[in-house]
């Protein structure tokens, strides 16, 4: 049966998502649940809906409190909680049936500390994946960690993840209250102080995006309160890092932050009060502080402009760069001598605060690989590659070459003719609408003189610039394994495929960005 796992399920007038959650829950395979609905002062019909479900499911507990908030009412359902393993669901979400049973599968094979599961949005025109979980979970990797994958510090939700109670009791693991933003105080602490996470590309939780009547805390970004406990949030999470010693972390978090959390606060200062402007600045001149200065150096360059400029508290130069590069915008890469850098305000200003360099586009290339996959005996390939410091408008404007090259033994380089496509968009400093790229590898092309054998070979794409200028970039795509004997690949990222005639290989791709 498995050990016990007791969900904690907050509620607060919810009553038109309440039934479909919980019917998620009661049909959960995994089925040796302890489930703790904590009604936090409910005014409309939720804390009814829920004693239905406690009479019709003696594995459902529910308990009442006044309204305290989602973090009090979480940390309530902590009291309660009887199991050997604690998972999360808010009240307007819904789980597909074999959550439960995969994340708690995953630890009892693993002995993670916790498990965390993909997320889709639920919306009425159905699931979509979750932008925030694209790249922590393209897929499964078992006794992780932070510091093996950097980008789970974008996985901030608590609601997709079971934890082994013995982990949350020995860090005495507790969400805040009286402030939005629960889990980011919580979850980035909790992945330090995991020695092991297991990290499912499955998706666990789907995650209700409301598009009519009362939005969301997320969908309400341009409220000052909203602000204020934003900040506090991360700021809480950035110093519970630095206080565990490790820079590294709390350097690679700060980065994040500064990509992320707050970069959607920069977006909105054009349309927003001054109040809200100069609270934003204040703000961000106490995070700042605390942030080393080489970490904004990493930033791309539009956000290392715009944070520098807040550092300074330079507003109107702020609202002009922010406008000019904001989610959205497109501005062009210029060449000053041999550098090239992005085309925002003050760039040939002079400004103290924003030198030259502040607007420099490094050179190199960007890959990706999304997908992989084997149709007969041919091997399909695609993904995109650019020059950062180009981008790619127009099918002819970055040419893309590709070529798989042995490890070993004899070293062959054999090239591949590809062809260029369009992408979705992708977040970006310069437009790379065209950078797409497809390749077809005939396996037996892979076949040396003295029949099929085994070894390991790497995907190289190369991004020539046009003609009349010098130079160029390469960067590998993809790396792994060439059975040839019997026609398969093995390489590193998140789609999976299987060779002909050996379905136990698989074939993954990354994309190093």
């Amino acid at each position: 049966m498995g050990a016990l796992l007791t969900v904690v399920v907050p509620i607060y007038n919810v009553a038109s998502y309440l039934a479909e959650c919980l019917d998620s829950l009661s049909g959960q395979t995994y089925r040796n649940l302890d489930v703790v609905l904590v009604d936090d002062g409910s005014t409309d019909d939720s804390a009814e809906i829920a004693a239905r479900h406690v009479r019709h499911d003696d594995r459902f507990r529910l308990v009442r409190q006044p309204n305290r908030g989602l973090g009090a009412a979480r940390n309530t359902g902590i009291d309660q909680a009887t199991g050997a393993y604690l998972s999360f669901v808010d009240s307007d979400d819904v789980l597909p049936p074999y959550a439960l049973e995969v994340l708690v599968g995953a630890l009892e094979r693993t002995g993670s500390d916790f498990a965390t599961g993909n997320v889709a949005l639920l919306t009425s025109r159905g699931l979509r994946q979750s932008p925030l979980h694209r790249g922590t979970h393209r897929f499964t990797r078992l006794k992780t960690s932070l510091g093996k994958q950097r980008n789970l510090v974008y996985d901030r939700l608590a609601c997709n993840k079971v934890f082994r109670k013995s982990f949350w009791d020995r860090h005495d693991l507790r969400f805040p209250e009286g402030v939005r933003y629960e889990d980011i105080p919580l979850t980035i602490p909790a992945y330090a102080l995991a020695k092991a996470v297991d990290v499912l590309e499955l998706p666990v939780y789907y995650w209700r995006q409301r598009e009519t009547g009362e939005q969301s805390i997320s969908q309400r970004l341009a409220e000052l309160p909203n602000l204020v406990d934003r900040f506090a949030a991360v700021d809480s999470a950035s110093r519970t890092l630095a206080g565990l010693g490790d820079r590294k972390l709390k350097d690679w978090y700060d980065e994040t932050v500064l990509q992320s959390d707050l970069r959607m606060f920069l977006d909105l200062l054009p349309e927003a009060t001054d109040e809200f402007r100069q609270r934003f600045l204040e703000l961000s001149a106490d995070y700042l502080d605390r942030v080393d200065p080489r970490v904004i150096d990493r930033l791309v360059p539009r956000l290392r402009v715009a944070w520098r400029l807040v550092r300074g508290r330079a507003l109107p130069e702020l609202l002009k760069v922010v406008v000019a590069g904001r989610a959205g915008a497109t501005p062009a890469v210029v060449r000053r001598g041999l550098n090239s850098y992005l085309q925002l305000p003050l760039l040939d200003a002079g400004h103290p605060l924003v030198p030259r360099e502040a607007f420099r586009v490094a050179p190199g290339i960007r890959t990706e690989v999304h997908q992989v996959r084997w149709i007969g005996h041919q091997l399909q390939v695609s993904g995109m590659a650019y020059d950062v410091s180009r981008g790619a408008s127009r099918p002819w404007a970055a040419p893309r070459m590709l070529w798989l090259r042995e490890d070993a033994g004899r070293k062959r380089i054999i090239p591949l003719p590809t062809r260029a496509s369009r992408v979705a968009a992708t977040p970006s400093s310069v437009p790379c609408d065209w950078s797409g790229y497809s390749v077809t590898v005939d396996a037996r092309r892979l076949r040396g003189s003295d029949g099929w054998t085994e070894g390991s070979g790497r995907s190289t794409s190369r991004s020539s610039r046009p003609a009349g200028r010098s130079g160029g970039c390469s960067a590998s795509a993809t790396r792994g394994r060439c059975c040839r004997a019997a026609g398969s690949t093995t390489g590193s990222g998140s789609s999976r495929t299987s060779a002909p005639g050996n379905s136990g290989c698989g074939c993954n791709d990354r994309g190093p960005g």
